[in-house]
């Protein structure tokens, strides 16, 4: 049979019959409201012989239109920088890149091995992605491997693309376009809508 014994008092003894049992107060630990959380060590951007990609127009203008929460945004910043960052860092990070530098490594060939590696684990779709990221124009005999050749050239010392259009000045041009049409059609239905009022019943 389960027995169920007396519990314990404070000196460790069994409570007897009608006896009242001393409650022990623990100490309450306090959080000390001083303490810090380890800073994070902030990431180094590497001193290429480059162009900042922020620096370059074409490549400016398209990191606009990605969305720093995108998987394109995220997977760019482990490429260049080989390891992930928070959200709000991504775009400023990936904007003051100026190409990779292997100044004092141990093994400079084994270092840009690694970089290349990652290329190569980019489906074709994805390489386009980075290639029209970054600028590069797609040559149409170019197979997976001379893709991700030329990418990772570009990003060894990134620069403009001589005779690039300016996307920027280009889109502008676009939305004028449109504006001025819509005015012209708005213009058109009101002289319209003007002749129609001054008619004779």
């Amino acid at each position: 049979a389960c027995s169920m014994d007396a519990p314990a008092d404070a000196s460790g003894e069994a409570g007897g019959d009608g006896a009242r049992l001393k409650r022990v107060r623990r100490p309450v630990e306090r959080i000390d409201a001083q303490y810090q959380a380890p800073e994070r060590t902030p990431l180094a951007i590497p001193q290429g012989r480059g162009t900042p990609l922020g620096d370059i127009p074409n490549v400016a203008f398209k990191l606009t239109k990605v969305s720093r929460n995108d998987d394109l945004a995220k997977s760019v910043h482990r490429l260049l920088f080989r390891k992930p960052a928070k959200a709000m860092e991504i775009k400023k990070n990936v904007a003051a890149f100026r190409g990779y530098s292997y100044e004092g490594a141990s093994d400079e060939q084994a270092e840009k091995a690694k970089d290349r590696e990652r290329l190569d684990r980019y489906t074709v779709a994805g390489l386009h992605e980075l290639m029209d990221l970054f600028d590069i124009s797609r040559a149409s005999g170019d197979g997976k491997e001379a893709k991700a050749d030329r990418i990772f050239q570009f990003l060894c010392k990134p620069e403009a693309r001589e005779g690039a259009k300016d996307l920027q000045a280009a889109e502008e041009a676009a939305k004028a376009k449109v504006a001025r049409k819509r005015e012209r059609n708005a213009k058109k239905k009101g002289k319209a809508k003007g002749a129609a009022a001054a008619a004779p019943p």
